[in-house]
């Protein structure tokens, strides 16, 4: 996904890049890549 903003939000609230989902999302008449962030909570 080629959105920096919503990418640093992820990595600024602890979450890391998981993967890039390659033309996963057609918008705009066009396939778009999403990228996949995840985060574990230790309790």
């Amino acid at each position: 996904m080629d959105n920096p903003q919503s990418n640093q939000v992820a990595l600024r609230n602890g979450f890391i890049l998981e993967g890039c989902l390659k033309q996963a999302e057609f918008l705009n008449d066009a396939y778009d890549d999403v990228n996949l962030y995840a985060r574990i909570i230790d309790s």
